[in-house]
């Protein structure tokens, strides 16, 4: 696919290596000169100087032959006009925006960004937000996520000094973690990732793994960890 991006920030610059890593196509427009000098090698990507709200630059940028749109500046009002731009001169099918203030995240907002041709609001601030909440909610949590409908939890959390665990490999471990529905898929020691099939736990040691929500406050027990 051909994907405009709006914003050379660390929001728009992490997407284009994502999405350019998935071998697609992408243009990327920020106002600044000097944060675009240098990402078109880096990213092997095309840029363009000016502003997302701008029918010219949109047009110069190939808005007519894009098939989705990023914006993703730090103003809500040009992501915004972007989208609708994107639309209406453009004809571009997907569009998402990056939108922070709160008065535009309120639900009863919605349809008016819909109606302004915004098919997608994205807000990383709140999105931060919200996975610092999640972690705090578990003491000793280096990460959570909530999937499947809240079924399903994401966890990782450090090896502390008090629990069984230690000194055990995950073969040993391999029955009492079945019963609680526990999948282990990663641990790093010292920012190193280890080989789950030789390694024994150790003090410090974060272990990733996928639990059954039901199944949580037992394995937060035998992680020493409460919520």
């Amino acid at each position: 696919m051909r994907i405009l991006i709006a914003g050379a920030g660390e929001t728009g610059i992490a997407l284009a290596r994502y999405l350019r890593a998935e071998n697609h196509e992408i243009v990327m427009i920020d106002k600044n000169p000097d944060v675009l000098e240098g990402i078109s090698e880096q990213l092997d990507i095309q840029t363009l100087t000016g502003s997302c709200d701008s029918p010219l630059v949109l047009e110069r940028a190939g808005a007519d032959s894009v098939d989705i749109l990023l914006a993703m500046t730090g103003d809500d009002q040009s992501n915004i006009i972007a989208c609708s731009l994107a639309k209406e001169l453009f004809r571009v099918s997907k569009r998402i925006a990056r939108v922070s203030s709160n008065d535009y995240l309120m639900p009863k907002y919605s349809a008016f960004l819909k109606a302004l041709s915004v098919d997608v609001v994205v807000s990383p601030e709140v999105e931060t937000a919200n996975q610092i909440l999640t972690s705090l909610a578990i003491n000793g949590a280096t990460d959570m996520t909530i999937l499947g409908r809240g079924l399903v939890r994401f966890l990782g959390l450090k090896c502390r000094s008090d629990i069984p665990l230690l000194g055990k490999t995950l073969a040993q471990l391999h029955r009492q973690l079945d019963e609680l529905n526990i999948s282990v898929v990663a641990v790093v020691r010292r920012h190193q990732l280890m080989d789950l099939k030789k390694l024994s736990l150790q003090v410090g040691d974060e272990v990733y793994f996928f639990v059954d929500t039901a199944h949580l406050p037992y394995a937060l027990d035998i992680f020493g960890c409460t919520e």
